[in-house]
């Protein structure tokens, strides 16, 4: 290879194996190609960040479900410790949320303009969101809450399913609490959303609204996605024609250009066939 080559190859186990010299038009054409799929990734992440916070929740969920009678240990349930641990992943996840439809909407003004048919169409489609469904709304607010008063689990209750045959064998399930009266001592940071609060019989668990929530947040990256997808594609394709048949599961594909022999210098360009892994999958994931 001269310094002045630029050269596909493949990397496995640190051994770096030449494929085939590329030409400057071929190369800026790959290099456009990588960064619109790197230029969605960047906003991907984010919707990853707040589905890996889900499955924390989730995690914690299903230690709390189905709990035989004879299992539950309340020493660890009213433990200061565990108060704090259902709080982190419930607050981590509202968090994760906002976060979400901040950088969203940042995102797409950045790619599309401020007043783009783009533009318009996610903020219509976050706010039928806000409006249709109690889920969204409520902990929209309640990490707003959280934020200014402290965390968002007031206590846990658990509601035992008898087994009448074996009342031994019986179990029951934990929910997490959000205290109405706590909430409605500060009545202005939840807006219009007081009145639906007051009308409510008893406490509030969050979590059949989290599992609610997690399906809207995937209709919105879904239509983000739609946003970038006939560029997305037309990349995606090009890259594998170009270079898909030289990848394989434990390689990487990658262009090494600029580079500079007798000091022993260049600079690399990954292919990114993990991320194209990714969307792909994402295509066909069902948030209905």
């Amino acid at each position: 290879m001269t310094d002045s080559e630029i050269r596909l190859y493949s990397l496995d186990d640190n051994t770096l194996d030449g494929i085939k010299e590329l030409s400057e038009d071929t190369f800026e054409q790959i290099k456009n190609d990588i960064n619109i799929i790197n230029n969605y990734k960047s906003h991907f992440l984010v919707f990853e960040y707040f589905q890996l916070n889900l499955l924390e929740f989730d995690k914690l969920k299903k230690k709390l479900y189905n709990v035989p009678v004879t299992n539950i240990d309340i020493k660890t349930i009213e433990s200061a410790k565990f108060h704090l641990e259902i709080n982190r992943v419930a607050f981590n996840l509202l968090s994760s949320f906002r976060f979400f439809l901040d950088h969203a909407e940042t995102h797409i003004k950045r790619q599309f303009g401020k007043k783009s048919n783009e533009s318009k169409d996610f903020k219509t489609l976050t706010s039928s969101f806000y409006d249709e469904y109690f889920s969204y709304r409520f902990l929209y607010k309640l990490r707003n809450f959280s934020q200014h008063l402290g965390f968002p689990i007031e206590r846990t209750h658990y509601k035992t399913i008898h087994n009448e045959i074996n009342p031994e064998k019986s179990q029951g399930n934990f929910k997490l609490i959000v205290g109405k009266s706590t909430l409605l001592k500060e009545s202005d940071l939840l807006g219009a959303l007081k009145n639906e609060i007051e009308s409510m019989e008893g406490d509030i668990d969050i979590i059949p609204f989290v599992y609610q929530l997690g399906k809207l947040v995937g209709r919105l990256e879904k239509r983000i996605y739609s946003f970038h997808s006939l560029q997305l594609v037309e990349s995606i394709s090009n890259l594998e024609l170009f270079a898909g048949k030289y990848k394989t599961s434990t390689n990487n594909i990658l262009i090494i250009f600029d580079s500079n022999l007798q000091e022993g210098q260049f600079n690399t360009l990954t292919i990114p066939f993990d991320e194209i892994k990714e969307i792909e999958s994402f295509k066909n994931w069902n948030w209905n």
